[in-house]
């Protein structure tokens, strides 16, 4: 399957993929070590963590500084969506060269830089892509149909307050996406930039919190520290991992903190987050001790967006085709609470049984929750057609009480999965769903789109939450960070609605390590979603695939298989 990336997520086609850790942004306090990161986009586009969004405005004081093009570039912003780019920086991009040749600039401290820039688009590559920083080559090369973006760094030296950016010498349909500069050393000359310099945020969160026993009265807790803007750090504990209290607070740099006057033997749960004039940062993983034993256990290595566990979680897996009387064995094994299935279909006028839905009632009969997949990849029907179509579903005998889940369409931001626009999908599909199955009092379980962010918000735009009980994402990724990320921007984005995945994995080489990924993931998953569907059970040769649980002939798939049943054992 085809999707779009986010953070290194997967693509169509195999191919090396960039490493790149989220830079922190500039810092509140002090000015020995500027940090900027931009993003060019357009100006309705989703602007990445940890950066700054340019959207071809001249250059003038913005977001805390002062940045912007030599004229108007507002007009050759692009958006591509494509699911060929790696995360959004990569989506996004500005050309340097259409209708006049621009160039860019922002106001720094005089000094020494390493400038990080990246051109590419992911819809063409009819460019040599050739990028200066002070007059100093940092982009020079060509796209290619397999790698459509082209990358560099170089250190420059800034004496006139701004650093400049331009087409060099042999540069034709420049773009560029993203920009990352960094201090390396400053200039003893004033500047007359000093006083636009200051980006007043929060600090970057504390991550890896860990808590040990230091008494049988006493726990220690120890974490990451991120930033260097924090005013200090704030520590909150529980009892049962869902009520919260601030216990205390500790001073800037801080990175440990023993709580004592504890109950002897008892469990305690621990999260802590930055703060400063600007804000709190989000929280760390929550941690939790038993006071005198030496086991110690984390919801995993970055904050919760709701920073609660959600109640009544339970995993599923993807199955397909299999009999389920080979397969209903296996999943209890696993400990699997739940199946999803999909049941797809080519005609909205179409009023046959599919043996997807047999399977589903056969699931069900069996004692697992079910998630059915109604999916059409080939036309747009209008809002009656569908609302028939899904009427005449709930008269299937025996499958409206076999399916807990009706899950409407699969990733409509992707043209193999649907031919219209998410407008027409939220307005024809999606609502024709919600005024036959759930006023039929069932739940609907609206498509999960991949880790787009711009797709993800047209869905909300276009009245995606009014027409579901549960809001859904597919969060792939290549890394932890990243997936984890992509759940923390999405469920503040849906909030209001509980948040499903209806398939979670990752993307990425090396089975050991993969497994390792997912296992430090689950909890995350756990806590800041009602279920989630792994993909896939049986391996497939798409892009998640490898991560199966069995193998083709239903042979166990390690480590993936024991990695799935550890969470349940």
């Amino acid at each position: 399957m085809k999707r779009f990336r986010f953070h290194g997520r997967r693509s169509a086609r195999a191919r090396s993929v960039v490493s790149f850790t989220q830079p922190e942004s500039l810092e509140s306090r002090e000015l020995m070590s500027f940090s900027a990161h931009v993003n060019f986009q357009t100006p309705t586009a989703y602007t990445p963590s940890g950066y700054l969004a340019d959207t071809g405005k001249t250059y003038g004081s913005r977001n805390g500084l002062t940045y912007g093009w030599n004229a108007d570039n507002s007009a050759n912003t692009r958006n591509r969506d494509s699911s060929l780019s790696k995360d959004q920086r990569y989506d996004t991009f500005t050309h340097m060269q259409r209708n006049g040749s621009y160039s860019w600039n922002m106001a720094v401290p005089n000094g020494t830089y390493s400038v990080h820039i990246v051109s590419g688009d992911a819809g063409y590559y009819d460019s040599a892509f050739r990028i200066a920083a002070e007059g100093k080559t940092v982009v020079n090369g060509n796209p290619t149909s397999s790698n459509r973006w082209v990358e560099g760094t170089a250190t420059v030296t800034v004496s006139d307050g701004k650093l400049t950016v331009t087409n060099a010498s042999g540069a034709v349909n420049n773009k560029i996406d993203f920009i990352d500069i960094s201090q390396s050393s400053t200039s003893t000359s004033s500047s007359s930039t000093s006083s636009s310099t200051t980006l007043k945020i929060p600090p970057a969160s504390p991550s890896n919190l860990a808590v040990s026993s230091a008494s049988s009265t006493s726990l220690k807790l120890t974490w990451s520290d991120n930033s260097t803007r924090e005013d200090g750090y704030k520590i909150e504990r529980s009892t049962d991992g869902k009520t919260w209290s601030q216990i205390t607070s500790v001073g800037t740099s801080t990175t440990s903190y023993t709580n004592t006057g504890l109950s002897s033997g008892k469990k305690y749960y621990y999260r802590v987050r930055a703060y400063n004039t600007y804000g709190n940062s989000s929280y760390t993983n929550t941690a939790s001790a038993t006071t005198g034993s030496s086991t110690s256990t984390s919801s995993g290595s970055t904050s919760s967006p709701s920073g609660t566990t959600t109640s009544g979680y339970f995993d599923g897996v993807f199955v397909g085709g299999d009999d389920p009387n080979k397969i209903i064995p296996i999943l209890r094994d696993l400990g699997a609470k739940a199946v999803r299935l999909w049941g797809s279909f080519s005609d909205w006028n179409s009023r046959s049984e599919t043996s997807t839905m047999q399977r589903a009632i056969a699931y069900h009969n069996a004692g697992f929750k079910v998630d059915l997949l109604l999916q059409n990849p080939s036309s747009v029907p209008s809002y009656s057609q569908a609302k028939a179509y899904y009427a005449w579903a709930l008269t299937v005998p025996g499958l409206k009480s076999a399916v807990d889940f009706w899950e409407i369409q699969n990733e409509p931001n992707i043209s193999s999965y649907w031919k219209g626009t998410l407008s027409q999908y939220v307005n024809n599909v999606l609502k024709a769903a919600w005024d036959t199955i759930h006023a039929a009092g069932e739940k609907v379980v609206g498509a999960g789109v991949t880790a787009s962010r711009s797709a993800n918000q047209a869905l909300k735009d276009a009245g995606y939450l009014h027409y579901v009980d549960y809001a859904n994402v597919h969060p792939y990724d290549s890394g932890a960070s990243g997936q984890r990320q992509t759940i923390t921007d999405i469920k503040a984005m849906f909030a209001g609605k509980p948040l499903v995945i209806t398939e979670w994995g990752l993307q990425t080489s090396g089975t050991t390590s993969w497994a390792d990924a997912l296992d430090t993931n689950h909890p995350f998953v756990e806590a800041n979603t009602s279920a989630a569907w792994y993909f896939p059970l049986v391996q497939t040769s798409t892009p998640a695939g490898g991560e199966g649980l069995l193998t083709s002939s239903l042979a166990k798939h390690q480590p993936f298989y024991d990695t799935f049943k550890s969470w349940h054992t």
